[in-house]
């Protein structure tokens, strides 16, 4: 994971991999989704700037983004508040503690979120 940035150059047309139940029973009554929305919550990040941070080593050690200022997580500031990171941490500590293994361990190339237009989102054998 260190130093992934979102592909570059991707089409933002959000239109549906497949129909569901919910949205076909909505269509019947006349109203139809707003794709149009989904554009407004999308980051638009572009190309990585040059002058973009790469001190963000996760498998080394943790990562902080001020994601109001900097919702491409360009920049790690987790030197800059290692209060926070450390709450953080802890929180993770105490979530791992209660935490169940998952009951299926085998990998799904569904879940790929390039099958999805790049968005993480739920999937049905027919979406893949």
């Amino acid at each position: 994971l260190s130093e992934w940035f979102p592909p570059y150059n991707v089409s933002n047309d959000f239109k549906p991999q497949f129909e569901t139940e919910a949205e076909a029973a909505l269509r019947s009554l006349g109203r139809n989704p707003k794709f149009d929305h989904f554009h407004k919550l999308r980051v638009q990040c572009g190309k990585r700037p040059k002058n973009a941070s790469s001190n963000c080593k996760p498998n080394i050690e943790p990562c902080l983004f001020n994601l109001h200022v900097d919702p491409c997580e360009y920049n790690n500031v987790a030197k800059m508040y290692p209060k926070i990171v450390r709450k953080l941490w802890q929180k993770i500590i105490l979530l791992n503690q209660t935490s169940v293994k998952p009951a299926n361990t085998e990998t799904d190339k569904c879940a790929d979120p390039n099958l999805h237009e790049n968005s993480w989102t739920y999937w049905t054998p027919k979406s893949c």
